[in-house]
């Protein structure tokens, strides 16, 4: 874009002499030629090009959309396929998601973690990079934790000093750590160290805020799938605990509402 400013020589009040104007260079310029058969897909890149501009030259100036969008697409396929739309009509096995208990919860963490004042100088954290360390830290099996935490008893001051590219790091490391940990009730399987992987993924989730980029929200998607994995294996284990329940419940909640990942996984 060129922006030229005409000034007259010598500087008059009514200064009819002086004006601006704004010369526009069209992106991708391109000749006018054959537009090819429009019911097929175009053939080179410049009669894609061509077919642009045809249809930008056919619309206003200024569209509403919403008015355009009434004239032009099927209300019913805009209702399903739209991703931010909020809805208080769920599957029966997922009728939780109506509870506002869940959401409170998160974000009451969310606001205590965000009034902590962090020092990184008092709180012993792993680099961004070293994975194994986290993984220790978050995930690892056979008490090789420094300590186990709970949905209601949370690392609130080490995720106070988790800045935004390291809560999406961890996010990152939580799908790839659920994928390669399928879910399996057996005897090896201890509850307390269960509760302490998704107390930190809830801490994480608490900890990041918008916006997050596509890869992310893919991350947290998949999340979700091994999430609701996860909670049919609690359910269906001989003696069901309450806590596992509650907090894979309030992960659920908080993935589908707050971060409005759940469209085409919960329907």
């Amino acid at each position: 874009m060129k922006r030229t400013r005409q000034v007259a020589e010598s500087y008059s009040d009514d200064s009819s002499s002086d004006s601006d104007t704004l010369e526009l260079r069209q992106a991708l310029p391109v000749s006018e030629g054959d537009l090819g058969d429009l019911s097929l897909p175009p053939s080179t890149p410049e009669q894609y090009l061509r077919r642009v501009r045809q249809e930008a030259r056919s619309l206003p100036d200024v569209v509403y959309w919403q008015e355009w969008c009434k004239q032009n697409v099927d209300s019913t396929v805009v209702a399903s396929q739209s991703p931010r739309e909020k809805t208080n009509c769920f599957p029966q096995e997922f009728e939780f998601l109506n509870n506002k208990d869940y959401l409170a919860h998160f974000k009451q963490v969310r606001d205590s973690i965000a009034m902590i004042e962090s020092d990184s100088n008092m709180v012993e954290l792993p680099e961004a990079s070293d994975v194994k360390a986290w993984e220790s830290l978050c995930w690892s099996y056979d008490g090789n934790r420094p300590e186990l935490y709970s949905i209601d008893r949370l690392p609130l001051n080490e995720l106070s000093c988790l800045d935004h590219l390291r809560c999406i790091s961890l996010v990152r490391l939580f799908e790839s750590w659920f994928r390669k940990d399928s879910f399996k009730s057996s005897e090896s399987f201890k509850v307390e160290e269960e509760l302490s992987r998704l107390a930190w993924l809830f801490g994480i989730l608490a900890a990041i805020g918008p916006p997050l980029d596509g890869d992310t929200e893919a991350s947290i998607r998949s999340i979700l799938r091994h999430l609701i994995v996860r909670k049919r294996g609690y359910e269906s284990m001989e003696q069901t605990d309450s806590n596992l329940i509650n907090i894979v419940r309030t992960l659920i909640s908080v993935v589908c509402n707050e971060f409005h990942q759940g469209y085409g996984i919960i329907e």
